[in-house]
């Protein structure tokens, strides 16, 4: 004789609820850990010329910063420290074929990446 097998239904509610209560919690902490990994800079950028002037307006430099014009010209490399003004040509951007940026363009975005104290990582977007 085969023995039948009872499943109680609460139960099965029980569990299904235990992993979704879990996989919810897994999310929000990985998420929330990718957001305190990340500090949103405090800068302003404007367009002079043929140049942008950058302005550091926090309290601590950012080191080893990428800068990047329409998501596709990159200069990096350099510091900007804490409350100093630079001024940066857009003629210094290069693609990834090395071609320079066409100062008769527009710049629709700026991107600012950096490497701040703590392994932490710093970021600024700007649209015109």
């Amino acid at each position: 004789m085969k023995r039948q097998l009872f499943l109680d239904p609460f139960l099965m509610i029980k569990n299904q609820l235990v992993v979704v209560a879990v996989s919810l919690f897994v999310f929000f902490a990985c998420d929330s850990a990718r957001e305190e990994a990340t500090t949103k800079l405090n800068a302003t950028v404007s367009i002079k010329g043929t140049q942008l002037v950058i302005i550091n307006k926090d309290s601590f430099d950012y080191a080893n910063t990428q800068l990047k014009i329409n998501d596709n010209y990159v200069l990096k490399g350099f510091t900007f420290e804490s409350g100093k003004s630079y001024r940066v040509g857009m003629r210094q951007f290069e693609d990834d074929e090395g071609d320079r940026y066409d100062v008769m363009e527009k710049p629709q975005s700026l991107s600012i990446w950096c490497d701040l104290k703590d392994s932490k990582k710093g970021a600024y977007h700007a649209e015109w």
